[in-house]
């Protein structure tokens, strides 16, 4: 209702249908306000709210209908990729055109 950001953490493979029109977006315009239906009540509807759904499942698979409503994004480490950072900082540190010779290459 006033477009802040919420935040559901903690969800498993199965979401609630109770959240299908948020994340369906199922708006209705009446008199210029754009209206969702929460239930058996109607709130009106701010663009600039933003649902943000977390999980602490590492390999969540979700239904290919909650998959089309949002967007996923992994956030995983894992520990090889925090390793080449780890030593991208140190051999930057310890030796600079070390870091900037593999820089070059790269490109």
């Amino acid at each position: 209702q006033f477009g802040l950001p919420v935040l559901l953490q903690n969800v498993q493979e199965k979401l609630d249908p109770s959240l299908d029109p948020v994340l369906n977006k199922s708006l209705m315009k009446i008199g210029g306000a754009l209206i969702i239906r929460l239930g058996d009540k109607e709130v009106e509807y701010n663009p600039d709210f933003r649902f943000y759904i977390t999980t602490k499942m590492s390999k969540p698979h979700y239904t290919p209908e909650t998959s089309t409503k949002t967007t996923i994004v992994n956030f995983a480490v894992k520990e090889q990729g925090l390793e080449a950072q780890l030593l991208g900082i140190v051999v930057r540190k310890e030796r600079p055109e070390l870091e900037e010779q593999k820089d070059n290459l790269v490109r």
